[in-house]
């Protein structure tokens, strides 16, 4: 095969032939055939502009449909979780499949990853029955990975067990874990929980799916108040996920409770007055105060970074992060927006029913007070040094609210400011100034400054309802199955019910696999027809991982048949190749650098950024060469050159020569003419140029 260059061979040509009064032309036969061959090279590249500017849009509209839908293919494809065909199981339809996408997510789990929602029973009890303890303080410990948190018990005498259980359940769940317990009362086995085997009042400790730690241990350290309940660890389910189904009716998703600040200009001064700010938190029954110091010239991200330490520092319940976040730059151009920092706290270990209330808790603050005293009938007789007075009233030189403290020879004044707080020694009681006098009110500004009083979000427990029974989770993950099958709520589904089906496996795997040979031979047939109209390789970008994995798929039946290259599976052998090693067909097809995975993330590359970048340029289609005229009036003279080369070779000459060579030259150069004009014509779309001798 010849291969021409035809951009430099044009040039050769064009000196060769010259131009007026140059000389002739001298042309051999392999110019000639170039020559010929560019006209049609330059034929076909004015015929794919043409297509270019009519298909390039609709084409990349077409695969576009296409790649999407190989890619859900490639989604919906999972291997199960069990390699033993007896054992291996897989829910249907797919995460992926429009019938849950968005709305629920389920996973299969084997038995030896089942996480079992509910750890421990007690034994059942008589709620209205003595409890036969002794009426005194009880401890115990809850360890949970980790972390170890000691629980306190005062039982009343002749507390029946149904207090006892509720009051357990209460201190339990007021634990900085994510453990988590309830009283379930049942009068018949099975009634309320239908793996509950057990009557009467039963104290029933749970952990949610979500969280990492799942094994916890209770341990007597003072009296024997567990071992009186007789806590019993559930047993670990046996044997894979039931074959079942389930109907499953989404509430509402889980919402975690979670307030942010503004977001602040990092190195702007804040302004927050200085001294001791306090926040109090409330998370279910517990709740407690964090205390913030703040120095005068602060910046905002010196004041953000003081009140997450001293959140954190404080409550191992909630978590207090700094991020990174947008805002507005106060141009009126470009930039609008600039870098900034904002404060986040949310719950820790969210539990079922809990959520975060965050409230200011007056600052700054000031020195403790005796008490508040009242100077109508003449100020404090024989003072100490160091006492410290609020005044209630205006008399005696004493102004109603001002705080007064004796130095050992004289009283001082300090007049407060708004939200100021301090301690009463005499009440115990914490007393707040609001700018107009003092109650036990609590009020503060430092939450107005951080912005956290308008970004609040209450948060919300999950609920969904299977097979007729509703469930609520603070994560939004439900435990089916004793754990063997995990489901999350992602959004209502309102009164529409979704069925989820556990099945055998590997015809599932075999039936989604069929869907990605088919959505793969879909696209390439749709692409190789257009694949001019693309960079190089772009069709081969969806066909090399097959290529790189031949052998080993070839083994599992899948091979390429047609010109097109498009994929086939032997039934049969993909079947008998999973059976016989499972664990080897999981690596190859579903494994870190599996076949599925790997022309998943072919795909996307292939379209990232986007179809339309992979398309020829347009000055790829621009034709390099001289325009049709100036190519035509160079045709001529090399024809005419031919014709004057053969008249010099002839023996029999004319008495006039030159009237044959003119004759010659006439018919040669029409006959050139009108064919190059028929190709020109059909290469720009007919009737686009009118060529003249």
């Amino acid at each position: 095969m010849v291969s021409i260059d035809f951009q430099a061979l044009l040039a050769s040509v064009n000196m060769r032939v010259g131009t007026p009064g140059e000389g002739k032309a001298v042309t051999s036969a392999l110019e000639r055939m170039a020559f010929d061959s560019r006209v049609a090279w330059r034929y076909e590249q004015a015929e794919r502009r043409m297509r270019y500017g009519r298909l390039a849009t609709g084409v990349v509209e077409g695969l576009s449909a296409r790649v999407e839908a190989l890619e859900s293919s490639l989604s919906r494809f999972s291997w199960p979780v069990e390699d033993a065909l007896s054992r291996a199981r897989l829910i249907t339809p797919s995460n992926a499949s429009d019938e849950l996408a968005g709305r629920l997510v389920a996973e299969v789990r084997g038995q030896d990853e089942a996480s079992r929602f509910y750890k421990y029973f007690s034994r059942g009890r008589d709620p209205y029955a003595d409890t036969g303890l002794d009426g005194t303080s009880y401890t115990f410990r809850v360890t949970q990975g980790g972390q170890s948190r000691t629980v306190t018990v005062d039982v009343p005498d002749g507390a029946d067990w149904g207090e006892i259980l509720d009051l357990l359940a209460a201190e339990i769940n007021n634990l900085p874990l994510s453990v988590q317990a309830q009283v379930i009362r049942q009068n018949a086995p099975r009634n309320q929980l239908d793996i509950l085997n057990r009557t009467g009042a039963v104290l029933a400790v749970t952990v949610n799916a979500a969280h990492a730690d799942q094994d916890v241990e209770f341990a007597d350290t003072n009296g024997h108040l567990i071992a009186a309940l007789d806590l019993t660890q559930t047993d670990a389910p046996v044997g894979p996920a039931s074959l079942s189904t389930y109907d499953v009716r989404v509430n509402s998703r889980a919402m975690p409770t979670s307030i942010r600040s503004t977001v602040f200009d990092p190195q702007a001064v804040a302004g927050v007055t200085a001294g001791e700010h306090r926040l109090r938190y409330t998370v279910g029954g517990a709740s407690g105060t964090i205390s913030v110091g703040i120095e005068d010239g602060m910046t905002w991200d010196e004041v953000l970074t003081a009140v997450a330490n001293s959140i954190n520092s404080t409550t191992t319940g909630l978590r207090a992060t700094l991020r990174d976040g947008e805002r507005s730059s106060g141009l009126d151009s470009a930039p609008l927006l600039a870098e900034g920092r904002y404060l986040e706290v949310e719950l820790a270990s969210p539990k079922l029913g809990q959520r975060l209330f965050l409230e200011d808790y007056g600052g700054p603050w000031l020195g403790d007070v005796t008490r508040f005293f009242d100077p109508t009938g003449g100020l404090p007789a024989a003072p100490m040094g160091g006492e410290r007075y609020v005044a209630t009233a205006t008399a005696n030189g004493w102004v109603q609210d001002r705080i007064y403290e004796y130095d050992g020879a004289a009283w001082n004044e300090t007049t407060p400011a708004a939200y100021n707080a301090l301690y009463d020694e005499e009440t115990g009681i914490d007393a707040f100034y609001d700018g107009t006098g003092w109650s036990s009110a609590p009020s503060g500004d430092l939450l107005d400054l951080l912005g956290m009083t308008s970004t609040a979000t209450p948060g919300a427990d999950a609920s969904v309802t299977v097979d007729g029974v509703e469930m609520s989770s603070e994560t939004g993950i439900f435990s089916l199955d004793r754990g063997r099958v995990l489901v999350q709520a992602q959004s209502g589904t309102g009164e529409e019910s979704l069925p989820l089906s556990l099945v055998e496996a590997f015809t599932e795997v075999q039936d989604r696999f069929t869907d990605v040979v088919n959505a793969y031979n879909d696209l390439r047939s749709a692409v190789l027809p257009v694949q001019d109209l693309f960079e190089d390789g772009f069709a081969e970008r969806w066909r090399a991982p097959f290529t790189a994995r031949r052998n080993g798929l070839g083994g599992l039946g899948v091979s390429e048949f047609t010109a097109e290259r498009l994929l086939w599976v032997d039934g049969d052998a993909f079947w008998e190749g999973i059976v016989r090693d499972p664990a080897a067909a999981r690596e190859l097809l579903a494994g870190s650098d599996g076949f599925v995975p790997a022309l998943l993330s072919a795909s996307v590359r292939a379209r990232t950024p986007s179809l339309y970048d992979r398309l020829l340029t347009p000055s790829a289609l621009v034709d390099p060469g001289p325009s049709v005229e100036r190519e035509f009036d160079l045709h001529k003279r090399a024809s005419l050159s031919e014709v004057i080369d053969s008249l010099a070779t002839t023996s029999e000459r004319d008495a006039n020569p030159y009237l044959e060579a003119t004759g010659l030259l006439t018919g040669v150069a029409e006959t050139r003419r009108k064919a190059l004009a028929a190709k020109v014509r059909d290469a720009l779309g007919g009737g686009i140029l009118n060529v003249k001798s």
